[in-house]
């Protein structure tokens, strides 16, 4: 998968997650937001551990933006 491609399914996963959906016998509309980091094996880390670290920190920038994506390299 390309960058590009990656961009595309975050934005998907987005709008499919964050769109409102009825709870309680359809009298309570509920959104949720949803925030999404990226990251790439081998190259945001060699190891295990590394590309979940980086990952981790891409989507707390996200959160920051509110309901998007970033990747590592963002």
């Amino acid at each position: 998968m390309w960058p590009q491609d990656h961009s595309l399914l975050a934005r998907k996963i987005i709008a499919a997650l964050t769109a409102p959906f009825r709870l309680g016998g359809q009298r309570h509309t509920v959104a949720i937001g949803i925030s999404v980091g990226i990251a790439l094996y081998p190259a945001d880390g060699q190891d295990a551990d590394a590309p979940a670290s980086a990952a981790d920190a891409a989507m707390y920038r996200a959160k920051q933006a509110g309901n998007s994506f970033r990747s590592c390299a963002a």
